[in-house]
């Protein structure tokens, strides 16, 4: 096992929550220290820690400062190991039933992570996706935050909604077991971050929008977790995807380009000149009134909060709605070239 670097800093998570400072003299395979624990609503507590550091690292700790009035942090023993990022990542428990996860970096002059010298410069990657129109039930819901979550070891998930109220922000824990009392939501965030190698944060979020554009983002600062991460939720949400919306969203209904082309086959029977300008501009006000009610009462996303999954009609009134649009502009179009070249 590799010598570990004597000043440690991070966070601890679980029953209690707050910050840690740990020194350590690691002699060959036999650790000792000092452990200090801020907690965010006790206050400080120091503790004398000993240890092993062979396959996994162990550490029992005695409290070692004065006792705080109504509070026993009880005696203390952590399981960790050494991330390939450098960091101690591991689970905690105490003698008074206490316990949960925590994450501690290296700290120090001159003092580096066991992997530095393997990742390279400093840097992070990015990768963005506007996902396409979905449809949403709790199960799609929960299965994607729970995906999301997966990959983190001590990220708690954020979700931010609203139906048609003000935004509403809460631990993702909180939402699942508590859903909000609206029928559908109008709009949903899933934001999960935690700090990663060269104190930079990995970062997943997925954003969902009935009048604005759905995307996922990712960042870390290793490109196959990036780039695979993002594919594996981009491919999780395909299954909601509504192909007809989607398509609309990205070029316009393929009924949209058959209007176009009929108007082009014809104007050649249009003599006059102002028949045509007046058909042509009928054409294109047709078009412009068909995005606008598609892009204002057929939303980019439907997310229904009940317990059982949407009908068949909610799943299908979005696609129907788009191609009855469509059908009508089409119609409308013929009816008006019909009048045009009777009259002109």
């Amino acid at each position: 096992m590799k010598s570990l670097g004597k000043l440690w800093a991070g966070h601890l998570y679980g029953t209690n929550t707050g910050n840690l400072f740990l020194t350590l003299q690691d002699d060959e395979s036999e650790l000792s220290g000092k452990l200090r624990f801020q907690d965010d609503r006790f206050g400080t507590v120091v503790y004398e820690v000993s240890g092993t550091n062979d396959d996994q690292i162990t550490l029992k700790g005695i409290p070692a400062s004065p006792p705080i009035d109504g509070v026993d942090f009880g005696e203390m023993c952590a399981t960790a190991y050494l991330s390939p990022e450098g960091n101690l990542r591991g689970t905690w428990e105490t003698t008074t039933g206490t316990g949960g996860t925590f994450v501690l970096f290296p700290h120090g002059s001159g003092q580096t992570s066991a992997n530095a010298s393997k990742t390279g410069p400093e840097q992070f990657f990015t990768q963005s996706e506007t996902l396409g129109a979905l449809l949403l039930g709790r199960s799609e819901v929960e299965k994607l935050i729970e995906t999301i979550r997966s990959d983190f070891d001590v990220g708690r998930p954020i979700v931010t909604y609203c139906s048609n109220g003000p935004e509403t922000t809460r631990f993702a824990d909180d939402f699942l077991s508590s859903w909000p009392e609206d029928k559908s939501l109008r709009y949903l965030k899933v934001h999960i971050q935690e700090p990663d190698l060269h104190q930079v944060n990995r970062v997943i979020t997925v954003e969902f929008s009935a009048n604005g554009a759905n995307t996922l983002f990712v960042q870390g600062v290793r490109e196959s977790w990036v780039l695979g991460q993002a594919t594996k939720l981009t491919n999780l949400l395909k299954a909601s995807q509504s192909a007809i919306i989607t398509t609309y969203k990205k070029f316009g209904l393929n009924i949209n380009t058959m209007i176009l082309l009929a108007l082009l086959i014809f104007l050649p029977e249009l003599e006059n000149v102002s028949g045509r300008a007046i058909f042509v501009g009928s054409v294109a006000v047709l078009l412009a009134l068909l995005y606008w009610v598609h892009s204002r009462f057929i939303p980019n996303v439907s997310i229904y909060t009940r317990e059982r999954s949407p009908s068949t009609l909610e799943r299908l009134w979005p696609s129907l709605t788009s191609w009855f649009l469509g059908v009508f502009a089409s119609v409308a179009a013929a009816m008006i070239f019909e009048m045009i070249n009777r009259n002109f």
